[in-house]
């Protein structure tokens, strides 16, 4: 079985975000066992450590809330649903938009 579209994206987006760590001279941890997070990136200087949600999107979307348009990401919050806000156990949501070939990373401290 192939594997599927959005996982081969996923999965690329990860990488991405790994080369990004390392260009940085951050590192890039990838847990061995499945757990909330994607990565747990270290600062070797400082061996201060966050744990980071990689997500990314290229779909635009306009709505009457946001007419101008806006790049959607999902983040699941378990069980099939969607969250508007960073889940506690994550300390970064790092998002790429792929369109504009960059990563925001938006710290939970920052979400109400």
């Amino acid at each position: 079985m192939l594997a599927s579209d959005s996982l081969v994206k996923g999965v690329s987006y990860e990488k991405l975000f790994e080369f990004h760590c390392l260009d940085r001279k951050l590192i890039p941890e990838k847990p061995v066992t499945p757990l909330p997070w994607d990565y747990t990136i270290t600062n070797p200087e400082t061996l201060q450590s966050y744990r980071v949600q990689v997500k990314g999107t290229n779909t635009f979307q306009t709505d009457g809330v946001h007419p101008s348009g806006r790049y959607r990401i999902v983040a699941k919050a378990g069980r099939g649903s969607n969250c508007r806000k960073i889940p506690d156990y994550v300390d970064v949501l790092s998002c790429y938009v792929r369109p504009m070939d960059t990563f925001y990373n938006i710290p939970r401290t920052a979400c109400p």
